[in-house]
């Protein structure tokens, strides 16, 4: 069964908006590639490259969005961590389970189901005040 991905918010930072649609590609890749492996083009190991960099993508987005709230002293900055904190546990247990038991079921659950209208409201509450608050601070900004 194939879900569609809601589309990405936008944000007033354009290395955001970026990241976010890189993302929201990986997640359509791998909903290309569990589709294929339920019409047995695929393998289910095939899907494991996806996976891993998919969680090494938010790891790494979430860092360095985190190193720019501190940079500026964003008042919010606990509140947003622990929601990317939270996500990342959750996303790091689904991998995990992955790992010890691959199941196409399991990865289309969190990433093509939970994960995407997370992603859509975190993105437009809290990234878009980050956001805001960023471009209004006059640091440099990532390209």
């Amino acid at each position: 069964m194939s879900h569609s991905l809601p589309p990405i918010p936008r944000v007033p930072v354009e290395f955001m908006n970026r990241v976010h649609d890189e993302e929201a590609e990986m997640l359509a890749q791998l909903q290309q590639q569990i589709q294929a492996v339920r019409e047995g083009e695929q393998t289910l190991d095939s899907l494991d490259p996806l996976v891993d960099e998919l969680l090494q993508h938010m790891i790494e987005h979430f860092e360095r969005e985190e190193r720019l709230m501190e940079q500026i002293n964003f008042p919010p900055y606990p509140v947003h961590k622990s929601a990317h904190d939270e996500v990342l546990d959750a996303t790091r247990e689904v991998v995990a389970s992955w790992k010890k038991q691959p199941d196409a079921d399991l990865l289309e659950s969190f990433f093509l189901q939970q994960l995407p209208p997370w992603l859509e409201q975190h993105i437009s509450t809290m990234d878009f005040v980050t956001a805001r608050f960023l471009a209004s601070s006059g640091i440099e900004l990532p390209d």
